[in-house]
């Protein structure tokens, strides 16, 4: 059976999600699987239980991919687009024995066996993409000099034909790219990928890559005009791939108030892996420490206990009632 490659890119903060996802993989896999991790600064520690949790699957492999990063050091980046966002542009150069493969973001979650996406016939195409179903994409067409008719993908799931991007030498007018639109730049790697795969890839069903925003409000945020409703809607209650773009699930530092409807299946991946710390990872310690105001806990606090001694006033308070008074008298 043929091996799959599959590549993520990841720096440290990101190790716990890029384990998950493989997790994910793994746990669904007919298909052996190679994965190889563009490494932005990975921690040995962490490479190990991620190479350990891999291991755990006959059939599977994995490699680590130091990147040089001053190829990209002209790049825009920000707080949310790190450089580690770049390396998907650079996989044709790096493994140039491999013509075909996978790319996934670490906030990527599996749900079905990744062969079926694999095996898609990508001949004639850079690569097979989902659109990306947030309304405010179709703003960014403009900006971009892209026509207002054409499709805008999300870049979290690509297959990529990296024979033809190789091939055709597609990457080297990036940095050309990047000096004409930097300033309109808001998605850097996926608006230049936009642009670089402009009528050159293949639509995929939105199943293989579905986000948070196509539930938020009731889909008021989502547009899906090239699928019939029902259709869509199965693609989105039946999800291939959850993808938690904008932080949509709570193991995530500073998550999005708007959770992914499927936000618990990354629990339940969290839990095979060695990344899991128990209390700490509860779910439902997690929603409480994310929503629950500061305010409302310190009222909580003062509720359950509080002890408060000055020249004018004694309090002693346990569960709400008092076991003390102002004057120090007993309430009983």
């Amino acid at each position: 059976m043929e091996c799959m490659d599959v590549f993520y890119a990841s720096d440290d903060g990101y190790a716990q999600h890029l384990c998950v996802s493989m997790a994910s993989v793994l746990r669904h896999s007919q298909w052996p699987v190679r994965f190889h991790v563009l490494d932005g600064g990975i921690s040995e520690s962490n490479k190990a239980v991620i190479t350990k949790h891999v291991k755990k699957f006959p059939y599977s492999e994995i490699e680590f991919i130091v990147v040089d990063n001053d190829f990209f050091k002209d790049f825009p980046i920000s707080e949310r687009f790190t450089v580690a966002s770049y390396y998907r542009c650079i996989i044709h150069e790096l493994r140039p024995n491999i013509d075909k493969a996978i790319y996934l973001d670490c906030d990527v979650v599996a749900r079905c066996c990744l062969g079926e996406l694999f095996n898609i016939d990508v001949t004639g195409y850079y690569a097979a993409v989902v659109e990306d179903p947030n309304i405010m994409m179709d703003a960014r067409k403009g900006l971009l000099d892209l026509p207002d008719d054409c499709r805008y993908f999300n870049s979290g799931v690509l297959l990529l034909n990296l024979r033809k991007i190789r091939k055709e030498s597609v990457f080297e007018k990036i940095r050309v790219l990047i000096n004409t639109y930097e300033e309109h730049l808001t998605f850097q790697d996926q608006d230049l990928l936009n642009m670089l795969f402009f009528q050159k890839v293949k639509f995929l069903e939105p199943s293989w890559n579905v986000m948070e925003i196509v539930y938020r409000n009731g889909g008021r945020f989502c547009q899906h005009r090239f699928y019939a409703n029902e259709f869509f809607d199965d693609c989105a209650n039946n999800p291939r791939l959850i993808h938690y773009a904008d932080r949509s699930t709570l193991w995530f530092k500073k998550p999005n108030t708007h959770l992914h409807k499927f936000w618990l299946d990354y629990y339940r991946y969290l839990r095979t892996t060695d990344f899991y710390r128990f209390f700490w990872q509860f779910p439902v310690f997690l929603l409480w420490r994310t929503f629950v105001t500061k305010k409302l806990m310190k009222q909580l606090r003062r509720w359950l206990f509080r002890i408060h001694f000055t020249d004018n006033s004694q309090i002693v308070r346990l569960f709400g009632v008092y076991i003390m008074n102002r004057s120090g008298t007993m309430c009983g």
